[in-house]
């Protein structure tokens, strides 16, 4: 099912449109449960990239799809959304920070510069997928008033859920190089690093859940590792206020 529509069944007998459309959805189903299941369980996804070239199932409505044609549109036909390119492009973004961030292959050596670079080319490739979601249905941004998840539409929710959640993957090795730093060396005592900002941790301005941020973050591991702290901040409000609300309503 990985294959393009040409393919030939074992008979010989070309595909038909039904068969067409079935093999594809039924194929980036699994694809789609694969990559959350990677996720979910840590492991590696079971099918690799390189060997799909299968379509994106067809935009159009079930009744128009025979097994001998496509039948044409009808001109007062009602439009319908179909989210299958947002979806495998969502999928490529969760491959896509596994394997830099939490591959077999990463190193635990990896230097602090090389993986603030990673960091920010992972969060560059999240701010891409999000803009080219549809207006209507793009996820909310980070630090987003929770009274703005408030009626919002459920498909919106569900991206800024998977947004969200890709933004504290992204983030949070930073915050664990953050914690696993050395301590300093003082008169053969060591003692934690103090921040020149003491008493005034940056942390503090995310306990409050409407609290603006108090500045801009840095593009750098400790602007990361506050960004990681947003991300968590924005997934629990997105859930407690977007999704109550919505099941309230519904």
């Amino acid at each position: 099912m990985h294959r393009n529509s040409t393919v030939r069944r074992q008979d010989g007998v070309p595909l038909n449109y039904v068969e067409i459309e079935e093999r594809r959805r039924m194929f980036w189903g699994i694809y789609y449960l694969d990559t959350f299941l990677s996720f979910i369980l840590g492991r590696p996804p079971t099918i690799s990239e390189s060997d799909i070239d299968v379509e994106i199932p067809s935009l159009i409505a079930d009744d128009r799809i025979t097994v001998d044609a496509i039948l044409p549109e009808e001109i007062e036909a009602e439009t319908e959304e179909y989210f299958y390119e947002p979806l495998r492009t969502m999928c490529e973004q969760l491959r896509r920070i596994f394997h830099d961030l939490y591959g077999l292959g990463v190193s635990n050596k990896r230097l602090p510069t090389d993986l603030s670079n990673v960091i920010g080319g992972a969060g560059g490739d999240l701010a891409g997928w999000r803009a080219s979601i549809s207006a209507q249905h793009r996820p909310f941004r980070s630090g987003e008033d929770p009274a703005s998840f408030t009626g919002a539409t459920s498909e919106q929710l569900h991206f800024s859920l998977i947004y969200y959640f890709c933004q504290c993957l992204v983030h949070r090795p930073a915050l664990v190089e953050a914690m696993q730093r050395p301590v300093t060396d003082v008169g053969h005592v060591d003692v934690p690093q103090r921040s020149p900002r003491r008493g005034k941790s940056p942390m503090k301005q995310y306990i409050n859940p409407r609290a603006p941020l108090v500045s801009p973050l840095n593009e750098d591991l400790e602007g990361y590792t506050g960004r990681s702290a947003v991300a968590a901040r924005d997934l629990l409000n997105l859930i407690r206020t977007g999704f109550v609300a919505t099941s309230q309503s519904s």
